[in-house]
């Protein structure tokens, strides 16, 4: 959801609030503001600890490290998961002491935190930012050692090639190049700027936000470019917005005084932006402009992640287009070697097309393509000449999201929804699929919401898992789903004796009678049964997804409202969600 369409819809609650507060509950009349204060959310996230483990994995290795947060302290533990142990990843009074003596201010070592911290050499080297530096803090011989804050780290508006070597960045409405130093044990740093493109214009620039910018500005911007693996050749969209209807808006923070500012926009019935794919090498000095034409006022753009890939020789480039009306899509291949555009899978519907990421497996083995045309949402494997093989998952549930490939046991780890009986069908799972036989193993079993991380050599599963009415646990797993040790689990106790109730997970039939539809119910943490209560609904209107919050959380906008004496409620509409499958 964008910041805008938020801020939108946080006004409108307001609204709503501080209309039916005026009320309160049917029976008493009135707002139990005292019930809200005590559990507002900024109360409440001060006597909370974390609830969901990130794992940073350290050199490509199954070996983490993660941040444990509580009202007291920030703990760094570092996981070794072949030991199965946990240790403190470093000494923190120790580290405290000697940046207090290089900085010669006090130190409390308990507000330590340090959420970008890098750590290396099997967890010895830790390197971060505090204040004005950059520190580097080598744990076994306990040597600190700070440079000003950035001085080696190349400028945030450049797109790094994958081996450091180029950047390119926007500036007006053209790209251009650096080439970067890279000396040894040196960051980045630019040499000289080229230009790469001296024809972009108002409406028609090099980048792809559609903000209009004049050729005069000397800002450098970060632009979207996708870098080859081999670091000569990158692809980028190019946007013409020229002939789009004008969107005025006025920034009243403007200073001294609010400006006028001017949008392209479309409009139904309007043209719209216009895209183009480009491909430039670096290394040849050349560009081309991929022939992506098929449908007139067609998109290269897609809503939630970047509609195009390399494959690992650096000689073809996939992309997604999309006509107008959201029914037909092709998966294309641009092959640098012809020049050619090459359709790989061509996808329609009745309705709109939904897509995933493109999977582009390891030595020329295939590609991995997520369709819905057998009603609910599958990977399909195709071969490199866009030949159907065979469908990797199968049945009446959907194939979420694909997370790696294991080449040795040539299986993949894929997450799915609703393809246990009796479990609430959003609840996300980790599966193991077979690539020969299509043999499918749950991983994750718990009757619950799974976010998990896997690790580099996809041996270990650090799962989070928690439902809205279940406080949230993370375990370690081996890759067959054996759990190997606890790392956390929330403890509820506390809030419970004080009066915190969790919400109500609750089922009921759409309008055909045969639906089932998933809901969230808050009440009042008084709730009487015996009284009546204000029904509040809280719905997205929108198809891609219905915004239900099916993690674990002690605090939210719809149980403070609650507390004002109504019952809350959040639940899917059909045609909401089409990871619940073409018919829901």
């Amino acid at each position: 959801m964008t910041f805008r369409k938020s801020t939108i819809l946080c006004c409108i609650l307001i609204c709503v609030l501080c209309t039916l507060s005026l009320y309160g509950s049917a029976d008493s009349g009135r707002a139990n503001w005292e019930l809200l204060k005590k559990w507002s959310p900024g109360k409440v996230f001060k006597k909370i600890s974390s609830s969901l483990i990130n794992p940073r994995w350290i050199d490509n290795s199954s070996l983490f490290w993660y941040i444990h947060s509580s009202p007291e302290q920030h703990l760094y533990w570092l996981v070794n998961p072949e030991k199965k142990s946990r240790t403190e990843l470093f000494d923190k009074k120790k580290l405290a002491s000697k940046l207090s003596r290089m900085s010669g201010l006090p130190v409390d070592h308990l507000k330590l935190y340090f959420p970008n911290m890098g750590v290396s050499d099997g967890g010895n080297i830790l390197t971060f930012d505090y204040r004005q530096y950059s520190y580097r803090y080598e744990i076994g011989r306990g040597h600190l050692t700070r440079e000003p804050k950035g001085k080696n780290n190349p400028v945030s508006y450049l797109n790094l090639s994958p081996d450091r070597r180029f950047g390119i960045y926007q500036q007006g409405n053209n790209l251009y190049l650096s080439r970067m130093d890279r000396k040894k044990d040196v960051k980045p740093q630019s040499l000289a700027d080229s230009a790469l493109s001296m024809d972009g214009q108002l409406g028609y620039s090099w980048g792809t936000d559609g903000e209009l910018i004049n050729n005069a500005c000397k800002k450098k911007k970060r632009i979207d470019g996708i870098w080859s693996p081999d670091s000569k050749k990158f692809a980028i969209l190019r946007r013409d917005v020229r002939k789009l209807p004008d969107l005025w808006l006025i920034n009243h923070l403007h200073k001294p005084n609010p400006v006028l500012k001017t949008y392209k926009t479309s409009y139904p019935g309007s043209r719209v932006s216009q895209w183009e794919l480009w491909v430039f090498d670096i290394e040849k000095g050349q560009k081309w402009r991929v022939p992506v034409e098929r449908w007139v006022d067609q998109t290269l753009e897609e809503l939630f992640f970047r509609g195009q890939w390399w494959n690992d020789s650096s000689d073809s480039l996939y992309f997604i287009r999309r006509h107008r009306n959201y029914q037909q899509v092709d998966l294309c291949a641009f092959r640098l070697n012809s020049g050619k555009v090459r359709v790989m899978v061509e996808e329609r519907m009745t309705g709109q097309v939904y897509v995933k990421p493109l999977v582009l497996l390891p030595k020329k083995m295939g590609l991995l393509w997520w369709s819905q045309q057998s009603g609910h949402g599958h990977f399909k494997l195709f071969d490199l000449n866009g030949r159907y093989v065979k469908s990797l998952t199968n049945g009446a549930y959907n194939s979420d999201r694909f997370v790696a490939y294991n080449a040795t046991e040539n299986t993949a780890f894929i997450v799915c929804n609703g393809k246990r009986e009796g479990i609430n069908p959003y609840y996300k799972m980790l599966y193991r699929v077979d690539l020969e036989s299509g043999k499918l193993t749950c991983l994750t079993p718990e009757n619950a919401n799974h976010r998990i991380f896997l690790s580099p050599d996809k041996h270990y599963i650090v799962d989070n898992y928690s439902r809205p009415d279940m406080p949230a646990q993370t375990v370690l797993r081996d890759s067959s789903g054996k759990r190997l040790m606890e790392l956390n689990r929330v403890d509820m106790s506390g809030f419970m004796k004080a009066g915190w109730r969790a919400p109500e997970v609750f089922t009921c039939k759409a309008a055909d009678g045969i639906t089932d539809m998933w809901g969230i119910m808050y009440k009042p943490f008084d709730f009487d049964p015996k009284r009546k209560y204000p029904v509040i609904t809280r719905v997205y209107p929108g198809r891609q997804d219905e915004f239900i919050p099916w993690n674990f959380s002690p605090v939210s906008f719809d149980a403070t409202l609650a507390q004002l004496g109504f019952i809350v409620l959040r639940f899917g509409n059909r045609g909401g969600c089409f990871e619940r499958g073409v018919k829901y």
